[in-house]
């Protein structure tokens, strides 16, 4: 389960890298498209709003990591408290498998007083 949890990690991390690739390629394509116009023609205008865009994405990117993050480390808290759960069911199995040997041995030892 803490694998799980893990890999999730690892995946959130991932998406995340790939979608502020994919918009820096698309910030990029843009960036070449606007270079193909006129010279000067409403570049500032559009540099600013590029940028703004730009800092939209990256703060997008940034709420959803931690977003992310957040319930990644809750995902990790149910796992610890399933490992205990399992734990504790272990030595109840355990101690279950103990009694029933003991009632077990002490049928055996009834018939056998029985027998004789």
């Amino acid at each position: 389960m803490l694998g799980n949890a893990v890999k999730s990690k690892a995946e959130i991390i991932q998406n995340l890298y790939s979608l502020q690739t994919q918009n820096n390629q698309k910030l990029d394509e843009i960036l070449v498209q606007n270079s193909k116009q006129p010279a000067n023609e409403g570049l500032d205008e559009k540099i600013t709003m590029l940028n703004q865009k730009l800092d939209q994405v990256q703060e997008n990117s940034k709420y959803e990591l931690d977003k992310q993050s957040k319930g990644v480390e809750a995902l990790d808290v149910q796992v610890k408290g399933l490992d205990e759960q399992v734990k504790d069911l272990g030595t109840q199995v355990i101690k279950i498998q103990d009694d029933l040997e003991f009632i077990k041995s002490s049928l055996i030892q009834l018939l056998q007083k029985q027998n004789q």
